[in-house]
C-alpha cells in the first residue's frame, strides 16, 4: 500500500507541473494548433491528478463499502485511461503543429533564401543524405534558416543605409526591401560600407532567429510584390 500511494504522490506532483506548464504557454501562444495541443495535454495531465487521487482514496481508506470501492476503481481506470488518450493526443497534435511551421517557414522563406543564395552561392549547404520524410522536412527548413543568416553576414550595404534601417522602426522589413532594391551586394565591409547581419538586434533565441528572418523575407516579398502590381497597372508599351 504504501508503494502505491508514493508512485501516485509522484505522479499527483509531476501531472500537476506538466498540466501547470502546458496551461501557461497554452495561453501564451499565438497560434491555433499548438495551443490545442498544449490545452489537450494540460487536461489529460488533471485527469491524471484526478486518477491518482482516487487511488490514493481507494487503497487507504479501510471502512468503504464495498460498492464504493468499485466504483473508485472503475473511476480511477477511467480518468487513467482518459489522461493517457488526452496526452497521446496532444503530443500528436504538437508533433504535427511543429511540422506544419517547418513547411510553412520553408515555404516563406524561399523568395529570400533564392536572392541571398543567387548572390552569394558559396553559402549554400549540401543536400541531405536522410531518405526519412520527417527528417527531410527539418533540415531543409533549418538549413535555409543558416544559409540565409550565412549570406547576411557575407553580404554588405553602404554605411548611411546601414545605420538608417538599425535605427529604423522595423529594421528586419527595412533590410528585406534593401535587399529587394538592389542595396546589398557581395562586398567586402570596407570603405564605407556594413555587414548586412550586423545591422538587426541579436536574436537570443530560435524562436526569435525565425522570427526576424520571417519579417525580413516579409519585407522583401512586400516589395517585389508592390512592384509587380505598379507594372501591371502600366499601359502596354511603357513597362521598359
Amino acid at each position: 500500500m504504501l508503494a502505491v500511494v508514493v508512485s501516485d504522490c509522484y505522479l499527483i506532483y509531476w501531472a500537476g507541473v506538466l498540466a501547470k506548464r502546458s496551461w501557461q504557454h497554452a495561453i501564451r501562444g499565438d497560434t491555433a494548433l499548438p495551443r490545442v495541443s498544449l490545452l489537450v495535454i494540460s487536461t489529460g495531465a488533471i485527469e491524471r491528478v484526478l486518477a491518482s487521487i482516487t487511488n490514493i482514496i481507494r487503497v487507504t481508506v479501510t471502512v468503504l463499502p464495498d460498492r464504493t470501492e468499485e466504483l473508485l476503481s472503475e473511476w480511477g481506470f477511467a480518468l487513467a485511461y482518459l489522461a493517457s488518450f488526452y496526452v497521446a493526443v496532444g503530443a500528436a497534435l504538437s508533433v504535427i503543429a511543429h511540422g506544419f511551421h517547418l513547411v510553412n517557414t520553408h515555404r516563406r522563406l524561399g523568395p529570400l533564401w533564392r536572392e541571398l543564395t543567387r548572390m552569394a552561392p558559396q553559402v549554400v549547404l549540401p543536400p541531405p543524405k536522410t531518405r526519412l520524410p520527417v527528417s527531410a522536412v527539418v533540415f531543409r527548413a533549418t538549413r535555409r534558416k543558416i544559409e540565409i543568416v550565412e549570406s547576411l553576414f557575407r553580404l554588405s550595404l553602404d554605411a548611411d543605409r546601414a545605420e538608417a534601417i538599425s535605427g529604423s522602426t522595423w529594421p528586419e522589413a527595412e533590410l528585406g526591401s534593401a535587399v529587394a532594391y538592389g542595396l546589398v551586394r557581395l562586398q567586402r565591409p570596407a570603405d564605407g560600407r556594413v555587414l548586412a547581419g550586423k545591422v538587426l538586434p541579436l536574436a537570443r533565441t530560435r524562436r526569435e532567429e525565425t522570427a526576424q528572418l520571417l519579417a525580413i523575407a516579409n519585407g522583401y516579398c512586400r516589395v517585389l510584390s508592390s512592384s509587380r502590381h505598379r507594372l501591371a497597372g502600366l499601359p502596354l508599351g511603357k513597362v521598359h
